[in-house]
C-alpha cells in the first residue's frame, strides 16, 4: 500500500511550502538576531549577528525565488539552524547574567538593617543607616556586626570567614578592631563605629559585586572577528559578481551567480565551529566535574596568563587541626577543651581523642582570651599570650618553640597551671594533598601563579613557601583582592581567580575567569565562571587544559568552516564557467554540508584529545 505523503512531498512546490512554513514560527521567535545583523552592518560594525542576517537573507531570497520559479533548490533549512544554534549561546550567556545578580542578592543579604547603639547612656535599636561615625555600637552573641570599628568594651570571639576567608575565629578585646558582617560568636562587645553606611566592608563588597557585573565585558567571539572582515568582502563579492554578469550582457546569470556567492558563503559551519568545539569542551568538564557556566569561560580558560589563588578553602583544606603538640598536655587539654564549643577547642580534642580522659569541673570561658576550668585538684589555664600574661604564667623554656609556630602563622593554645606553663598546641588549617603538584603543572604551562589571602602575613609566607609560589599578599580584605584582580586587568593580563568564600566574591566576578572549588560558599559559586565539583584544586589544571584544547580545535573549525567558501566562492561567482564548471545549487548544497560534517567531525576529535 503506498501513502500519499511521501509522494506530495516530492512536489517541489509543495515541499517548499512545508519547508518555508516550518522556518516561520522560527523566524517569529529569532527575528531580532537578523534585524539586529542588518544594523551593525549600516553601522560598519559586522558581528556574529552580521553573519546571521546575511545568511539568513540569502537562504530565503533565493528559497523564495526558486519557489516562484519552481526549480526545488530550497535553504528554508539552513536559515532554521543558524537562528536555532544562535539562540542556545545567547540562552546560555543570559543564565549566567541571571547568577550574578543571585550573587549580589545573598551579598545584601549580609548587611545588618538593624543595631543596638547607646545614646544618652541608653541602648537603643534604630535602622543601620542611621549609625552615625563614633557611635557606640552593642553586638552581643549571635549578631552579626553593623560597622566597621573598634572595640572600647569587653571581648569575643568573631567569626569573620564571611569576610577574611580565615576558617579560624579571631579573638576581640579592647583597641582590636572589627569587620562589619562578621558574626559574634561568644561574649558582648562595644564596638565604636568607624566606618558606617556605603563605606563598611560589607555595603563596599557589594559595591564591587555591582559594578564587577555592569563593567565585566563578554569575551570577543572568534567568529566575531572573523565576520568583521569576512561578511562585507563576501557581500561586497556577491555585487561584484553580479555587476560582471551584467557587464557581460548576461541579465539571467547575474541574479543567479551573485546570490549563489551568498549562499554558498551561509555561514552554517561558521556558526558550528564554535558551538560544536565549545558542547564537546563542557560535555567533557562536567564528565570530570568541571562545570563551566558558559561559553565564555571555556573560551577564557584557555588563555589564562596568570591565576590568584585564595589560601583558606583552596591551597588549604578550611578547617583548623593541631599540627604540633609541644610538652606533655594532651590529657590535660582534653579534659579542659572538651567543657568548649569554640572549633578551636573542637580541633584539640579531635587531635588528642585516643588520650585518657580526665575529669574537669568549674568550666569558666574568657571572652577573646582563653579558658579555665579545675582538672584533678588544680586550676589549668588555656588561651593565648595576653591570657597567660594577666594569669601570671610565662613561657619560660617554651618560647623559642613559641615564636617559630608563631612565625609560621599558626594560631598557638598555651596550657598552665599554678603560674608554670606546662605546654603548646599550635592549630592551623592544612595544606591540600595535590596544591603542589596544581601550581607545577600550571608553572609548567607558562601560568603564573599568585596567592592573595586575608590571613596573616606569617601565614601567607609559610604556604607560599610550601607550595612554591614567588608572589604572595596576606592581610588582604575582599576589595584588596579585587583592585589586585583590577590592576591586572589593566596591564591587559588575562587572570583567573580560584576561591571559596564569599571574601573571595568581588575578586571572582571582577577576573576574567573566576573559578569556586567544591565547599564553596553559594555566593562564591555564583560570582565564579566555573564551579570544580570535586575536593582539592587539581582540577584547576585540567579546568586550564580543557579551555587550551577546546580554543585550538575552534580555531581549526574556523579555518575549514572558511576554506570551502575561499576554494568554492569563485566558482559560485561563475569564473569557471567557460571550463564547463559550474556549481548548481545542488551541489552548493552539497559543500555547505560537506563543510558542516568537517567541522562537527573535527569537534568530536576533541573528546579523544581530552580523554585521559
Amino acid at each position: 500500500m503506498k501513502f500519499p505523503l511521501p509522494h506530495f512531498a516530492k512536489e517541489h512546490f509543495v515541499n517548499g511550502l512545508l519547508q518555508g512554513g516550518f522556518l516561520l514560527p522560527i523566524l517569529a521567535l529569532c527575528y531580532r538576531m537578523p534585524v539586529n545583523g542588518w544594523r551593525a552592518l549600516i553601522r560598519r560594525r559586522p558581528d556574529m549577528d552580521s553573519l546571521v542576517a546575511t545568511g539568513v537573507t540569502a537562504s530565503l531570497i533565493y528559497s523564495i525565488v526558486s519557489l516562484v520559479r519552481g526549480e526545488g533548490a530550497y535553504y528554508f533549512e539552513a536559515a532554521g539552524m543558524i537562528l536555532c544554534l544562535i539562540s542556545l549561546g545567547k540562552h546560555i550567556e543570559a543564565k549566567a547574567k541571571r547568577r550574578t545578580a543571585s550573587a549580589l542578592e545573598k551579598i545584601i543579604s549580609l548587611a545588618v538593617p538593624e543595631a543596638t547603639v547607646i545614646r544618652d547612656g541608653a541602648e537603643l535599636r534604630i535602622p543601620t543607616e542611621e549609625i552615625q561615625l563614633k557611635d557606640l555600637v552593642v553586638v552581643t552573641e549571635g549578631e552579626r556586626c553593623a560597622v566597621d570599628g573598634i572595640v572600647t568594651e569587653g571581648g569575643a570571639t568573631f567569626d569573620e570567614s564571611a569576610v577574611t576567608g580565615e576558617s579560624l575565629p579571631a579573638d576581640k578585646l579592647e583597641g582590636d578592631s572589627v569587620i562589619s558582617g562578621s558574626v559574634n560568636m561568644t561574649g558582648r562587645v562595644t564596638v565604636r563605629a568607624m566606618r558606617v553606611g556605603e563605606d563598611t566592608t560589607v555595603n563596599r563588597i557589594i559595591k564591587l559585586m555591582e559594578h564587577a557585573a555592569a563593567a565585566k565585558a563578554p569575551i570577543a567571539r572568534i567568529a566575531d572577528k572573523v565576520s568583521s572582515i569576512f561578511v562585507p568582502a563576501v557581500m561586497a563579492l556577491a555585487v561584484l559578481t553580479a555587476v560582471i554578469w551584467l557587464i557581460l550582457g548576461d541579465g539571467a546569470n547575474a541574479f543567479a551567480h551573485g546570490v549563489s556567492v551568498l549562499v554558498i558563503s551561509c555561514p552554517c559551519a561558521l556558526g558550528l565551529a564554535t558551538p560544536s568545539a565549545i558542547t564537546v569542551g563542557l560535555g567533557n568538564g562536567a564528565e570530570k566535574g568541571i562545570l563551566f557556566k558558559d561559553a565564555a569561560a571555556l573560551e577564557c580558560a584557555g588563555k589564562v596568563e596568570l591565576l590568584a589563588l585564595d589560601k583558606t578553602g583552596t591551597l588549604t583544606k578550611g578547617s583548623p587541626v593541631v599540627t604540633d603538640t609541644v610538652g606533655d598536655i594532651k590529657e590535660i587539654a582534653l579534659a579542659v577543651e572538651s567543657l568548649s564549643p569554640h572549633p578551636v577547642a573542637k580541633a584539640v580534642c579531635k587531635a588528642y581523642s585516643a588520650e585518657k580522659k580526665l575529669s574537669a569541673t568549674d568550666f569558666k570561658s574568657y571572652a577573646g582570651k582563653g579558658i579555665s576550668a579545675t582538672v584533678e585538684g588544680n586550676r589549668v589555664f588555656a588561651g593565648n599570650r595576653r591570657f597567660m600574661a594577666e594569669q601570671g604564667i610565662e613561657l619560660g623554656i617554651y618560647e623559642k618553640d613559641a615564636e617559630a609556630l608563631e612565625n609560621q602563622g599558626k594560631t598557638l593554645l598555651i596550657f598552665g597551671s599554678n603560674g608554670v606553663c606546662l605546654g603548646l598546641a599550635a592549630v592551623a588549617d592544612t595544606l591540600r594533598e595535590d596544591a603542589v603538584s596544581t601550581v607545577e603543572k600550571l608553572k609548567a604551562w607558562g601560568i603564573k601563579p599568585v596567592m592573595l589571602t586575608g590571613d596573616n602575613q606569617n601565614a601567607a609566607a609559610y604556604i607560599a613557601e610550601a607550595v612554591k609560589i614567588e608572589e604572595y599578599s596576606g592581610n588582604l580584605l575582599p576589595q584588596d583582592k579585587a583592585s589586585y584582580i583590577e590592576k591586572c586587568v589593566r596591564e591587559d593580563k588575562i587572570v583567573a581567580m580560584v576561591g571559596d568564600g564569599v571574601n573571595d566574591a568581588p575578586a571572582l566576578a571582577t577576573a576574567p575567569l573566576g573559578i569556586s572549588v567544591m565547599g564553596s560558599s553559594d555566593i562564591a559559586a555564583d560570582a565564579s565562571d566555573v564551579v570544580l565539583m570535586e575536593t582539592g584544586i587539581s582540577r584547576v589544571a585540567e579546568t586550564v587544559r580543557i579551555g587550551k584544547k577546546t580554543l585550538r580545535v575552534i580555531k581549526q573549525n574556523l579555518f575549514w568552516a572558511l576554506i570551502y567558501n575561499v576554494i568554492l566562492i569563485p566558482v559560485a561567482a561563475g569564473a569557471f564557467t567557460s571550463l564547463g564548471i559550474v556549481i548548481t545549487p545542488s551541489v552548493s548544497a552539497a559543500a555547505m554540508s560537506l563543510s558542516s560534517l568537517t567541522v562537527v567531525g573535527n569537534a568530536l576529535r576533541l573528546k579523544l584529545i581530552l580523554k585521559d
